[in-house]
C-alpha cells in the first residue's frame, strides 16, 4: 500500500461516524440534564418550581445547554433507557417543561410519587440497591444511607432482567436486596416513581439498616463471596491461579484455611454453597 493510502487508512480508522457523535452529544446533554434537574438549578440561576419542573426556553437559553436544540432535549428524554426525564406542556400557559423523575437532593414537594401499602399488589417482596463492593464494609454495619438524596434508590430486580428500567447503576458490583415487607411493617415508607424506581426515604435518620437486608449479590465474576453474619466473617474465593478461601474481620484473625475441592460444598453456620454455583452471593440468609 502506498503512504497516501496508508495515511488514508489512519485517518479513518481514527474518525467518527455522525452517529457516535450524536451518541456523545445525548450522553452530554443528558448529563447535563441530570445536574441541573436533580442538583444544581438554583446555583446555575433557574428557576425550579416546587414540582421540579424547569421551563425547557429558559433551559436552552443558559450558557450550560445553549449548544443543544429542543429537538436534542426531546430525543434524550424519548431514548433515555432509564426514562430519567420528563416532559409535559405548563398547565397554565402551555410552554414547554422538563424535570427528573427521581434523584434529587433538592426538595421537591410532588414528584407524583405512588406510596406503597404493605400486602398491596404493587408491593415487591424485595427492592435492590446498586453499590461498591469496597463500601461494603461499611453498609454492612451501618446499612444503606439515603446520603445528600431525597430517597434511597432500588429497582425490582437486576439491569438486564425483564422490566428493570431503572434504579441502579450498570456498573455497580455490588447488589444489596432490602426485604421490603420487613420495612414497611417497621414504618418505613416506600413509592414508586413515575419511571418506576422503587424510592424510600428511609427511617428518621435516612438509613436502612442492616436488619432489613435478605441478601447480596456480588456482580462482577471475578471473586466468589459469602458473608455470614452468625460467623461474623466474609469468606471470599478467588479462581485466579487457584481456589482460596480465606476469612476477613474473622475473630480467630486473618488466615487462610485449607483449599477446598471444586464440588466441596462450603458449610456455614447460615447456609451451604458450591463453588461451581458461582453466581457470585456475597450475603446470603443476613437474617
Amino acid at each position: 500500500m502506498d503512504r497516501g493510502g496508508m495515511d488514508r487508512g489512519r485517518r479513518g480508522r481514527g474518525r467518527r461516524g455522525r452517529g457516535d457523535r450524536v451518541e456523545d452529544k445525548d450522553v452530554c446533554l443528558s448529563r447535563r440534564l441530570s445536574f441541573a434537574l436533580r442538583h444544581g438549578a438554583n446555583q446555575m440561576g433557574l428557576h425550579m418550581n416546587p414540582d421540579g419542573f424547569i421551563f425547557v426556553e429558559e433551559l436552552l437559553a443558559h450558557a450550560q445547554f445553549r449548544s443543544f436544540s429542543l429537538e436534542d432535549v426531546e430525543r434524550v428524554v424519548a431514548t433515555n433507557d432509564k426514562q430519567r426525564f420528563k416532559l409535559r406542556p405548563c398547565p397554565e400557559d402551555g410552554q414547554l417543561q422538563i424535570r427528573a423523575n427521581q434523584g434529587h437532593s433538592v426538595q421537591v414537594c410532588d414528584l407524583e410519587l405512588k406510596a406503597i401499602q404493605s400486602g398491596s399488589p404493587d408491593c415487591p417482596m424485595e427492592g435492590v440497591h446498586g453499590s461498591y463492593l469496597h463500601h461494603w464494609p461499611s453498609i454492612r454495619s451501618q446499612g444503606l444511607s439515603r446520603m445528600n438524596r431525597t430517597h434511597i434508590h432500588l429497582a425490582t430486580g437486576l439491569p438486564g432482567e425483564g422490566g428493570v428500567i431503572s434504579g441502579m447503576r450498570t456498573n455497580c458490583d455490588l447488589a444489596i436486596y432490602i426485604d421490603v415487607p420487613k420495612a414497611l411493617s417497621d414504618g418505613i415508607q416506600f413509592f414508586w416513581s413515575e419511571n418506576g424506581v422503587l424510592l424510600t426515604p428511609g427511617d428518621s435518620e435516612g438509613k436502612l439498616l442492616p436488619k432489613y437486608f435478605s441478601r447480596a449479590l456480588r456482580l462482577r465474576p471475578t471473586l466468589f463471596c459469602h458473608w455470614s453474619r452468625r460467623r461474623g466473617c466474609l469468606v471470599i474465593l478467588s479462581q485466579i491461579s487457584k481456589v482460596l478461601k480465606f476469612c476477613l474481620d474473622c475473630p480467630l484473625g486473618n488466615r487462610y484455611c485449607p483449599e477446598p475441592e471444586p464440588e466441596t460444598p462450603l458449610h456455614c453456620e447460615t447456609s451451604t454453597i458450591t463453588l461451581h454455583t458461582l453466581t457470585d452471593t456475597l450475603v446470603n440468609n443476613i437474617a
